[in-house]
């Protein structure tokens, strides 16, 4: 299939096959107006089909009402960067190891313990398996194949070839979902699921293919499943939420009406942002009794005029993995800079002091990272409000940092999706990633500051913890402006 377009600024004209239709004008680089112009492919089937993205590589190989068929190309940029990162950790690593290893076999090496060669190895497995995968995304290609009743992923790396299927029906959905974080940034993958099964892939591609593929798959999934049922199945977006995201905050209902104001589930009202529901105000009291009993929560009253909450973080699924990879990975560094400093320390001159002051940021990154490993594992948040006085404590045992501020500045409670960091970070976008976040969290806002009490928690939760300072609140003889 050809056709030949005209840009709408310079005239040009642009010759497009299928599978390869440009999203800007190679001439002028106009992309919105030709994005209007190329956006749809007109293919003999009874369902859209935006193009690729361009010079994405991405090919439809088949479209039909039964069957759909996408070419998945190799990684891109990311690939590179992880590469790059991967070859600079390991000569680092070995130009250490040379140093260790000389000094071993021809200068003292009673100085040098034998056991920090086990650590230098830990360091060389890491750059490997970085180098590995750097690899693996730079030249596995695949296929995306999806039909009335199944979907199958098939990668292939060089000559190795990996194929998983799934059942695809009306629960079957794609969506992207968070693989890592870099530079505070996530990084996404491509994810189809359905009860628990799934198929994954496209972590090295580019933001814009990803959402492609996730749209574009959405779309004959809808299609199929309602064309099956005899009804229309669910839109749902490239996060994976339901009717374009419209999930209440507070109790987790899939809505269909977008222009209400209010869930017809839970009665709470909404803040939107672009039209998508980024926070609710919860305006329903909680008591003690009312807490279920495997909740993360817990409250007491310590005075007659002063109530404690806390909340556990251990419990938390993600932050169990990821604090874990977290902690071995903070303990592995800090354990090479200790030997590394305990080398230096030897030299006894100038030199050796400099080398000392040298290692001192390498040791604050070491303790930062277990620190931060061991309060994803272990830590919690304690809010005491009292009469005239409240504090927010976030903790790891004994120690722990504490913000204090007037009961009369806390003005309102809400439920926002997402975690509460990345609100806290990124406010102003917060209808874009955080908006179709899996997790909800609840907001204190007290003296003009956003205070996390639940990150990333269940909606139970966090609307428990919002009624349950209402209740602290009201029993306190406070009111919010809301009331």
């Amino acid at each position: 299939m050809s056709d030949i377009i005209e840009c709408p600024r310079c005239g040009s004209t642009i010759d497009y096959q299928r599978g390869a239709v440009p999203t800007k004008c190679p001439t002028c680089h106009l992309q919105t107006e030709v994005d209007k112009i190329t956006s749809h492919l007109e293919l003999d089937v009874d369902y859209k089909i935006d193009s690729p993205p361009y010079e994405s590589k991405a090919e439809i190989l088949e479209a039909t009402n039964d069957r759909l068929m996408l070419s998945i190309p190799s990684g891109g940029k990311r690939a590179n960067s992880l590469g790059c990162f991967g070859v600079i950790w390991l000569l680092i690593t070995g130009a250490v190891s040379g140093g260790f290893g000389f000094a071993k076999l021809y200068g003292e090496g009673d100085d040098v313990p034998i056991f920090i060669f086990g650590v230098l190895g830990a360091f060389w497995l890491i750059g490997l398996v970085m180098l590995y995968f750097a690899i693996k995304m730079k030249y596995t290609r695949g296929y995306l194949f999806l039909s009335r009743d199944r979907a199958v992923h098939q990668s292939i790396f060089f000559s190795r070839k990996k194929t998983v299927e799934i059942p695809l029906d009306s629960k079957t959905q794609a969506r992207l979902v968070e693989a890592y974080q870099e530079n505070n940034t996530p990084v996404y993958r491509v994810e189809v699921e359905t009860d628990g099964q799934k198929i994954s892939f496209g972590i090295g591609l580019s933001k814009e293919m990803k959402e492609w593929y996730v749209e574009t798959a959405n779309t004959f999934i809808a299609w199929s499943c309602g064309k099956q049922e005899g009804s229309s199945a669910a839109t749902r977006d490239m996060f994976g939420n339901a009717d374009l995201g419209f999930v209440c905050p507070a109790c987790g209902t899939t809505l269909l009406d977008e222009s209400s104001e209010s869930c017809s589930e839970c009665g709470v009202l909404w803040e939107k942002n672009s039209g998508k529901i980024v926070s609710a105000q919860i305006r329903e009291v909680i008591t003690p009794e009312e807490i279920a009993s495997d909740s993360f929560l817990s409250i007491s009253r310590r005075s007659t005029g002063e109530w404690l909450l806390k909340y556990s973080l251990r419990n938390l699924a993600d932050n169990s993995s990821g604090g874990g990879c977290l902690l071995v990975f903070g303990l592995l560094w800090e354990t090479f800079i200790s030997f590394f400093t305990f080398s230096v320390a030897t030299f006894g001159d100038v030199m050796g002091i400099v080398m000392l002051l040298f290692t001192l940021p390498f040791h604050l990154v070491g303790v930062g990272l277990i620190l931060f490993s061991l309060f994803a594992l272990f830590g919690g948040f304690r809010l005491t409000i009292g009469t005239d006085r409240s504090r927010a404590k976030w903790c790891l045992g004994p120690v722990g940092y504490t913000m204090s501020f007037s009961t009369s500045s806390i003005t309102e409670v809400l439920i926002k999706h997402g975690g509460a960091l990345s609100n806290l970070k990124n406010n102003s976008n917060s209808s874009s990633r955080t908006s179709k976040s899996k997790g909800v969290s609840c907001i204190l806002i007290a003296a003009g500051k956003r205070i996390p009490v639940t990150s990333d928690a269940s909606h139970r939760e966090s609307r428990e913890a919002a009624g349950l300072i209402r209740y602290c609140l009201h029993d306190l003889g406070h009111r919010l402006q809301d009331e």
